[in-house]
């Protein structure tokens, strides 16, 4: 599906650029922007196909990122430090 967003995404700005970027995604500045995003995007069903692929490898080359950083913290930690809860079935 495309993404059409706002122009407030400091708390995200790394993965909305990401998905600008990669063209899987709008970003607008006002009201008019996003009326003639979502205009055209209903207008061009292929526009819409693409983002949407695009979006998925976005998410697809993203994908493993935490389970990256939790090793890398963990890897950091001194083992003694570590304390893993059991698991639960």
């Amino acid at each position: 599906k495309p993404i059409v967003f706002g122009p407030h995404m400091q708390n995200f700005a790394a993965i909305s650029e990401s998905f600008v970027r990669a063209h899987a995604a709008r970003q607008v500045r006002d009201e008019a922007e996003l009326e003639r995003a979502v205009d055209e995007l209903l207008q061009r069903p292929e526009l819409r196909e693409e983002m949407g692929r695009n979006a998925q490898r976005v998410v697809r080359e993203g994908a493993g990122g935490i389970d990256r950083t939790v090793t890398m913290i963990l890897a950091a930690l001194p083992r003694e430090e570590l304390h893993v809860a059991p698991e639960t079935g």
